[in-house]
């Protein structure tokens, strides 16, 4: 259960919609930088990076401007939401992996919740976890190698 009211959320979106379109920026072009955000930009066709490029650039005159752009020039700033979010996810689901399998694995507020959500059907090291989190299947595992060793 969602603890925001819809009429919450809503009213969030319609507002950062607007402000968006105000600086005629895609949702992407504002997230955080992090390693998994830099490397699924890098993975975009050229022509999107360039276009993020620009359009962050053109946010940025028009902040110190303190203008926003004309109405007519405004464009739906989740046009592209959906190809990012998808390489995003696919980028996270790999660093994911790789800290994983490593032992670095990196929890939010030391919460065993990750902070990207992705498909674990698709990921092979997340089969046999135990209750949705495979580090307890890992430490299942171990105590069983551990296990077979003393024997």
């Amino acid at each position: 259960i969602n603890p925001v009211p819809m009429f919450v959320r809503r009213a969030h979106h319609n507002m950062m919609t607007k402000r968006l379109q105000q600086l005629g920026l895609c949702y992407h072009d504002i997230m955080c930088e992090s390693d998994a955000l830099s490397k699924a930009v890098s993975r975009l066709p050229a022509e999107m990076q360039e276009a993020r490029q620009r359009r962050q650039r053109r946010a940025v005159d028009l902040g110190f401007k303190k203008k926003y752009l004309p109405e007519s020039q405004w464009e739906d700033p989740w046009r592209e939401y959906h190809e990012v979010e998808h390489v995003l996810a696919r980028t996270q689901a790999e660093q994911d992996e790789r800290a994983h399998l490593s032992d670095e694995m990196w929890f939010a507020e030391l919460s065993p919740e990750r902070w990207f959500e992705y498909d674990t059907k698709g990921l092979h090291w997340w089969e046999g976890a135990v209750d949705g989190k495979p580090e307890l299947a890992v430490a299942q595992i171990s105590e069983e190698k551990q296990q077979q060793i003393s024997t």
